[in-house]
């Protein structure tokens, strides 16, 4: 837990900047969606782990959450230019 709260906690901050940044005139707007998208975020995980769990054994999760970081970390670096532009 503390390992996660390290490596995640100033994630929040990160994102406010850069929707900020990204939105201009829109930034209450984009800020007040961060929000909702954690919120989402956490209960697609949720509903997402109970399936792949009870559908397949827990063998399955590296693999799914391997892809899953792939994805993210192609998202990060397509978002770069727009959100901390130089």
């Amino acid at each position: 837990m503390c390992c996660g709260a390290i490596a995640f906690g100033g994630a929040a901050a990160q994102l406010q900047t850069a929707f900020s940044a990204a939105s201009g005139h829109n930034a209450d707007v984009a800020n007040a969606m961060l929000g909702v998208a954690f919120n989402l975020a956490i209960f697609a995980a949720g509903v997402a782990g109970a399936v792949v769990i009870s559908t397949f054994n827990g063998l399955v999760l590296p693999a799914l959450m391997a892809g899953v970081a792939a994805v993210a970390l192609f998202f990060a670096i397509a978002a770069r230019r727009t959100a901390f532009p130089t």
